[in-house]
């Protein structure tokens, strides 16, 4: 198991709370996955990852989400 932080307040200035962070995983087809806000401000998620090499990425966005049903 990894976990992997995000500590928005070290990327930028614009710190709140409608800020959403995602993971990208490699071994998912890079689609995002929503990680939890600590009460530190930092974003946190668990995964479990195979025994390779494993490209990711984050992404930030203050847009807030719509599901549907």
């Amino acid at each position: 198991m990894v976990e992997f932080k995000f500590d928005p307040r070290k990327v930028s200035q614009k710190v709140n709370d409608k800020i959403l962070c995602f993971i990208h995983l490699q071994i998912d087809d890079n689609k995002g996955d929503l990680m939890n806000r600590g009460e530190d401000g930092v974003y946190r998620i668990r995964r479990m990852l195979p025994p390779r090499s494993v490209e990711y990425y984050f992404s930030i966005s203050d847009t807030p989400l719509s599901l549907k049903d």
